[in-house]
């Protein structure tokens, strides 16, 4: 059984991990109790298959390695989808006069999700280089040792 998700990663030691330990909770409170259920819905959604695919990687399943971006992706759209949930709630309470839940939950739900979308961005785009490194080690390593059989 591979331990490999207790071992130190990129992203235990990126800023992602001490800022979602911190924050997530008080914003997804409130919007329980306010019962936003398309974010908690999407976002239980992206966490069955996130930590699905934790799971059968800690099984030592290697042929699921290649969700790994789709769900940073799948992130950042549930983000941006959310985004727009909390733009239109606060366009129909301020522009429109609806009722709605408190506008400052809404509006910390949207700055919310920018800072989370840009965390997220960051990361990604930083496994995205290790990935791209990663094939290029791979690819010299593999030049060399066919050069090495030609000599």
């Amino acid at each position: 059984m591979d331990l490999s998700l207790w071992k130190p990663s990129v992203f235990r030691t990126s800023q992602l991990l001490p800022f979602l330990t911190t924050t997530f909770r008080p914003p997804s409170l409130l919007q329980l109790i306010y019962i936003a259920y398309f974010s908690a819905a999407l976002n239980s959604f992206i966490h069955v298959i996130m930590y699905g695919y934790y799971f059968l990687s800690a099984l030592g399943f290697k042929q699921v390695a290649f969700i790994k971006f789709y769900i940073t992706r799948s992130q950042m759209t549930q983000f941006c989808l959310m985004m727009v949930q909390a733009s239109w709630d606060m366009y129909s309470m301020k522009v429109l006069g609806r009722p709605g839940y408190p506008f400052f939950i809404t509006a910390l739900l949207w700055f919310y999700m920018w800072t989370m979308l840009g965390l997220f961005y960051n990361f990604y785009r930083k496994n995205a280089k290790l990935a791209k490194d990663a094939k290029k080690a791979k690819l010299a390593e593999a030049a060399k040792e066919k050069n090495k059989k030609l000599q």
